[in-house]
């Protein structure tokens, strides 16, 4: 496998994970400038749920859709069996969980402190989430069967409309932040009507009870791991709520993981397109140099990534948020995190290959146990800091402990020297941007040129043995 077939995956298959994050995204820079504080901390809560109770619905079934389909060998009745087994069984906890939601709005009200005035939005979130179910089950069908071209249809519309609908709800009509909700669940079920013409053929009512125990055995450790990190996430938030009642913070807080993730633009995608391949490599001869291979330029390509992001983090908020400069000191916690939680796909593989994933859950409890410990011990001094020193400690004791095992079960030569490139390099580029954004008296043009010949420097430095096969990777080629 060629590291140019990968970049065209990762850039079909990846271009909008996480749509909902990177639509929010895009449209920050209108949120920060129409809504209050309170308001977009209100606004990252409710998309925070959607995030957690999409781990809790499908009970990591989805997620199996990718480990399992494979085993059919293309073979169309069991296909539809798996698929239709899944399907029915997301439809029925899809009805529990909106009754369960029902009864208990008060309580997550209280939770985090949300008046009744946000009603509206409590109800159609919840559909959203339904929706986004769904659609994330047919776009997994279109992902593990390699449709690209579908794929990329169905997220690309999901994409456009929920920009545009967004965009004009708030400048256009003036309103507020249930216009991203509403602007989603119309997306979100154009994008699934596409996607569920697409996969016609697996349409049908074959559920089988005993293949049901199967997928469940290994989707539960999945679900699991998934479902501890939401649960952290909204923990976080809880403490962060907790400690400042104006929910100001949260929104300070919101803006740097929305700044501090703009990595994860390229390495989810990456990612999302990468376990594909590595599940159908891991029996090929060599294997393990193409494993390695894969993983050194991950790195390289996240050293230019997060160069940019830390070297140019004033600019990006100027432009993004100019009201949220409290963020400039956070946002290396976040994306450090961010990358160490994206790098697991590499360190874990061989724990999903001999189907281990009994360690996912055993370093999930360990990792969360230690992130919301020092989450709680530290923010009554460092603030916010300390929630994401938690966070981040946490990560990188949940990636070690699962790189650990999977040597064990399925030993890859990674060369660990590129994960330490990285860390000297961003870690000098968050010093320089900080003397030439504050400390040094240059004039701006003067530190912006200084900036650009950096980060040139570290590309040629870096990227230099991968410039051919990267010149293969164009848009045109890509589609």
């Amino acid at each position: 496998m060629k590291i140019t077939s990968l970049l065209k995956d990762t850039f079909v298959y990846g271009i909008t994970r996480y749509l909902s994050l990177f639509s929010a995204l895009l449209l920050t820079p209108l949120y920060t400038r129409y809504f209050l504080k309170n308001e977009y901390g209100v606004l990252d809560i409710f998309n925070t749920w959607i995030g957690f109770a999409s781990i809790i619905v499908p009970l990591g079934l989805i997620a199996s859709i990718l480990r399992m389909l494979p085993e059919s060998k293309n073979d169309l009745q069991k296909e539809r069996k798996t698929t239709n087994t899944i399907f029915i069984h997301l439809v029925i906890q899809s009805v529990v969980y909106l009754v369960i939601m029902f009864f208990l709005k008060e309580h997550f009200y209280k939770l985090y402190g949300i008046s009744s005035e946000f009603d509206f939005i409590f109800y159609l979130s919840n559909v959203v989430l339904i929706l986004q179910l769904f659609l994330n089950f047919n776009l997994s069908l279109l992902r593990i069967k390699f449709e690209k071209k579908k794929y990329l249809s169905v997220t690309l519309t999901n994409l456009f409309l929920l920009n545009i609908l967004g965009f004009s709800f708030v400048y256009f009509l003036k309103m507020r932040i249930e216009s991203f909700f509403i602007a989603s669940f119309i997306s979100n079920f154009i994008a699934l009507s596409m996607a569920a013409f697409y996969n016609f053929k697996y349409w049908g009512f074959n559920f089988d009870i005993s293949y049901s125990k199967r997928i469940f055995k290994y989707a539960i450790h999945i679900l699991s791991a998934a479902l501890l990190f939401k649960l952290a996430s909204l923990i976080d938030r809880g403490i962060i709520s907790h400690y400042d009642k104006s929910l100001d913070a949260m929104g300070d807080y919101s803006i740097a993981l929305r700044i501090g993730n703009l990595i994860t633009l390229f390495s989810s995608a990456f990612t999302i397109a990468w376990f594909p391949h590595a599940v159908h490599l891991k029996d090929e001869k060599g294997a393990d140099a193409k494993f390695s291979k894969i993983h050194n330029f991950f790195f390289v390509v996240m050293i230019v990534f997060i160069s940019l992001l830390f070297l140019f983090r004033y600019e990006i908020i100027l432009v993004m948020a100019p009201n949220y400069f409290e963020t400039y000191f956070l946002i290396p916690f976040v994306t450090y995190a961010a990358l160490i939680n994206g790098s697991v796909y590499f360190y874990s593989l061989g724990i999903h290959f001999t189907k281990k994933a009994k360690v996912i859950s055993i370093a999930a409890v360990i990792s969360i146990a230690v992130n919301v410990i020092l989450s709680i011990m530290l923010v009554g001094q460092f603030g916010l800091y300390g929630v994401l020193v938690g966070t981040l400690v946490g990560f990188l004791i949940w990636v070690v402990i699962q790189y650990i095992y999977s040597q064990k079960y399925y030993k890859i030569g990674y060369d660990l020297k590129y994960p330490l490139y990285l860390v000297a390099i961003t870690l000098a580029s968050i010093f320089i941007s900080y003397m030439l954004d504050y400390a040094l008296a240059f004039p701006y043009y003067l530190s912006l040129i200084i900036k650009i010949i950096i980060l040139i420097t570290v590309v040629a430095v870096f990227v230099k043995k991968y410039l051919q096969e990267l010149k293969n990777i164009i848009l045109k080629k890509a589609f």
